[in-house]
């Protein structure tokens, strides 16, 4: 885990806190509307919502009719060129600032926190030190738990952690809800502190969508501030298209995502340059070994898929390729 040789704080902005909520927005509108019903009913209210919509085609009707039944302050921007997640950032971070607003919380379309997320969220940024709490996303259909990750070494690691409560035994394990600090975690759930806006070097458009989350918690760990995951604070959330099938090798039941070739290709292409960034002196080589290793996997599993295992397998290596050399930016099509 990166250390910190001394702790900084962050300076809170004058005047009451207030946070607006950012939605990232693109094609199939799939949850929004539990999204959005989730923030009105935040036992800690919010102050306003602002929606990138990276589509075709705008929903701004839709996404309107649903801020009518809240009392947020809504914006909403059409950006079908497709900014991607970093672009998103930039102009919810801009938005957040210009509006005077004290916290920015991320979401995809797909997540859905607890009622009370924001409130434990509250509760841990409260410390000067945490400049990014975040939630713990439920990952479905089953609800596993995605914890954040350590990164040793050459790589991005995911500690073992103690078995959540279960909803028959809530006091077992009580350890296991405790705040914990990590060094990286997905974008969604995530409230950010705007005091940390000067440490965030935002807004990495050379990642476009993939890897951008690691980025930033890599940022504000370097500038010594904390990244904790929370675990009171769960949040629903969905990883595309998943399903459940029996590996062809082991004795297994694999969770296999599905994603297109090109969103094979930004997985795969970021996390390699990101994890060769983090490296120092000769982990490096060591991480050009384990991102050989990982793509033989990634391609492993690719012979689950029902089709296009050649034009999915050539996108991953070559995102591998592009990451070891650092040739970042949007793509185009594979």
């Amino acid at each position: 885990m990166i250390q910190s040789s001394t702790v900084s704080t962050l300076q809170r902005p004058e005047g009451a806190s207030r946070t607006l909520a950012m939605v990232t927005l693109y094609g199939d509108l799939g949850g929004l509307a539990s999204l959005f019903e989730s923030l009105q009913k935040q036992t800690e209210s919010i102050a306003g919502i602002v929606v990138v919509d990276n589509s075709p085609s705008p929903h701004q009707e839709h996404v309107e009719a649903l801020a009518s039944q809240s009392r947020f302050l809504l914006f909403y921007e059409h950006h079908p060129e497709n900014l991607g997640i970093s672009g998103a950032l930039q102009i919810a971070f801009c938005l957040a600032a210009q509006q005077r607003f004290t916290h920015l919380w991320l979401f995809d379309q797909d997540s859905v926190p607890s009622f009370q997320a924001h409130a434990e969220l509250k509760k841990v940024a409260g410390d000067p030190r945490v400049a990014l709490a975040c939630c713990l996303p439920l990952v479905q259909p089953d609800g596993a738990p995605l914890h954040g990750l350590e990164f040793r070494k050459f790589r991005f690691v995911r500690p073992q952690r103690a078995p959540l409560p279960s909803v028959d035994t809530p006091d077992e394990s009580p350890y296991a809800l405790e705040p914990y600090d990590c060094d990286a975690t997905i974008t969604s759930g995530t409230l950010v502190n705007l005091a940390a806006l000067p440490w965030l070097a935002l807004p990495w458009p050379a990642l476009f969508i993939d890897g951008v989350d690691h980025a930033m918690c890599l940022e504000v760990r370097r500038a010594q501030f904390r990244v904790v995951v929370v675990p009171r604070a769960p949040m629903k959330h969905a990883l595309g298209e998943t399903r459940i099938v029996q590996s062809r090798f082991r004795k297994l039941w694999l969770r296999l995502p599905h994603y297109s070739a090109l969103r094979l290709y930004y997985i795969c292409r970021n996390h390699t340059w990101l994890e060769l960034q983090a490296s120092q002196g000769f982990w490096k080589f060591f991480c050009l070994l384990w991102r050989i290793k990982f793509l033989f996997w990634q391609c492993k599993m690719l012979s689950h898929e029902q089709g296009g295992f050649f034009q999915k397998s050539a996108a991953c290596l070559r995102g591998t390729w592009d990451g070891m050399r650092g040739r970042l930016g949007k793509a185009g099509g594979l």
